[in-house]
């Protein structure tokens, strides 16, 4: 019998709340037109439940080192700033033994240190400081400053240039832009995927949850994901 402690019921509440809102920002990535203000609703729901997910890691890796130490990663902007936890979790959060060990944990590693996944973090780190109060700042303000949606088209240039860069010099034509959209909705998504998954091994295969493997049941649906698999589930109930 695995006794759960007040603490470790509300991060597995915590992280049960990170996935559903996770969750709806890939039912938005899947069905939403890719402008617009339809880039902010799907901002919104990741930028809330990534932010959730990532404390959520930090606190469970707390155990590991001092609450002084980590503190900080809860509050203020760096609480907010999506990067800097991601940062946090590769640098203090993979153990040892687990790098050494598993080649896995090495990869997962490596790709949350990505060129698009470090960019799609931004972004949705830049909405949960800035993004989120954009046109009230503009009407109060009138000022004029880069949005999330600029920083989003940038991605989605990025990833059809790497991913299908003949489509790249087409994007004119009705095809070639339909072929494009579907090609960014997909990344989006294994991106989305492949992160949910890394954490998940990381509090499993990795070690960071210890015996307690009921601290990852909420990933638990993103951690059998196989890599041919990616990018391709439905998640519209």
């Amino acid at each position: 019998i695995v006794i759960v402690s007040n603490k470790e019921k509300d991060i597995i509440l915590v992280r049960e709340e990170a996935v559903d809102l996770i969750r709806d920002g890939v039912v938005k990535i899947q069905s939403n037109a890719l402008e617009g203000d339809r880039i902010m609703q799907i901002l919104h729901p990741l930028s809330l439940g990534f932010e959730k997910l990532f404390k959520s890691i930090i606190l469970v890796g707390n155990s590991l080192r001092s609450t002084a130490e980590t503190s900080k990663y809860y509050k203020g902007s760096a609480g907010h700033d999506l990067l800097t936890l991601l940062d946090y979790i590769r640098s203090s959060c993979f153990l040892e033994d687990y790098l050494l060990s598993v080649p896995i944990g090495r990869s997962d590693k490596e790709y949350l240190a990505s060129v698009h996944v470090l960019a799609f973090f931004e972004i949705l780190g830049f909405y949960s400081q800035k993004g989120r109060y954009d046109k009230i700042d503009n009407i109060i303000k009138n000022s004029i400053h880069t949005s999330p949606e600029e920083l989003w088209y940038t991605l989605e240039q990025a990833i059809i240039y790497q991913k299908a860069p003949e489509l790249f010099d087409n994007l004119g034509e009705p095809d070639a832009l339909s072929s494009a959209l579907k090609l960014v909705r997909v990344e989006l998504v294994v991106m989305v995927e492949r992160t949910v998954r890394a954490l998940a091994r990381l509090l499993t295969i990795g070690g960071l949850a210890g015996s307690n493997k009921s601290l990852y049941i909420p990933l638990k649906s993103f951690l059998f994901i196989q890599d041919d698999k990616l990018g391709h589930r439905q998640y519209r109930s």
